[in-house]
């Protein structure tokens, strides 16, 4: 669990979105900040431990069921279909 918090705090700090640079000077509007930068963070985490199948979660988790319909639409589309291009694979979205 520890781990999972670090993973989220490097996220919102200096190995991505960087909010500790923002020059957002009133409250609220680092409020939204911070709200909008967790929702980020907790996204591109989850799809990190999806990726390297750390965790057998649902994608409802992650996304609507109109967005999981476009993923799996995309699947298809983006899937490597030759040996080189198998680093490409999506895999199967968890219902």
């Amino acid at each position: 669990m520890r781990w999972q918090i670090e993973l989220l705090f490097g996220t919102l700090k200096s190995k991505g979105l960087n909010m500790e640079a923002s020059e957002v000077e009133s409250g609220k509007g680092l409020k939204n900040l911070c709200l909008i930068g967790l929702q980020i963070a907790l996204k591109i985490n989850q799809l990190s431990q999806g990726r390297e199948n750390e965790s057998e979660r649902s994608a409802e988790i992650s996304f609507t069921q109109k967005q999981i319909v476009v993923l799996k639409a995309l699947v298809n589309r983006y899937e490597g279909k030759t040996e080189k291009g198998s680093h490409l694979k999506v895999g199967e979205l968890h219902q």
